[in-house]
């Protein structure tokens, strides 16, 4: 389980207690506007969770909260591209909380024909890189290729947007049909070759798909 709190107002604490009455405790420093707390549940039963200022502590808090069971928090390196990429999408539900604090020696999971894969702290997307390189022809491939695995896993629930096109970015983007907080999956080809002091970029094309929930 994890847990985020953010306030405006205070510095926010956790107690959390088990059912025979234990209790973790994680205190913000003065001043501090978040905390987080992660564990794994040892036992089952009532558990009880406060969220705690000091004394003259008054004001609005945000708390969100993820629970997983551990089979779930790790994939094959030999998984098919959809079956990887279910995976993921149902981790952005939690925004990536438990890829990026479970202690292990297993790196992210990376989508089948990816080159590498992070978490962009930023957003909290997940980005899988298919394409560096200064091959026009070979990025454009690669993004047809992505596309197109794409279009044979996101079908039911999912809705595929107008393909959107400038002089620095190509994109595909399918969002999730929800009516609060969708899921957005977008594959783009940036091409920073036409753009002045375009030398700074190591690379003219890059290909990747993004994962984010709003």
């Amino acid at each position: 389980m994890h847990f985020i709190v953010f306030s405006e107002d205070f510095s926010p604490s956790l107690v959390l207690v088990t059912p025979n009455d234990t209790k973790y405790q994680q205190a913000s420093a003065r001043g501090d506007d978040f905390i987080t707390m992660g564990l794994k549940v040892p036992e089952s039963g009532e558990w009880l969770l406060y969220v705690l200022g000091d004394s003259t502590s008054e004001g609005k808090y945000f708390l969100q909260y993820a629970f997983a069971d551990p089979a779930s928090l790790f994939l094959s390196d030999e998984s098919d591209f959809c079956t990887g990429l279910n995976f993921i999408l149902a981790h952005s539900n939690a925004y990536f909380i438990f890829p990026q604090t479970i202690p292990s020696n297993r790196s992210l999971h990376k989508l089948e024909g990816s080159i590498d894969a992070f978490i962009n702290s930023d957003d909290a997307a997940y980005v899988a890189l298919y394409y560096e390189g200064d091959d026009l022809n070979d990025a454009k491939g690669k993004f047809g290729s992505v596309v197109s695995s794409m279009q044979s896993c996101l079908t039911n629930g999912w809705k595929k947007e107008e393909a959107k096109s400038s002089e620095t970015m190509n994109s595909v983007t399918w969002s999730e049909d929800a009516k609060n907080n969708p899921r957005v999956v977008t594959i783009m080809l940036n091409d920073t070759s036409e753009i002045e002091n375009g030398a700074n970029y190591q690379f003219k094309y890059v290909v990747e798909l993004v994962v984010m929930k709003y």
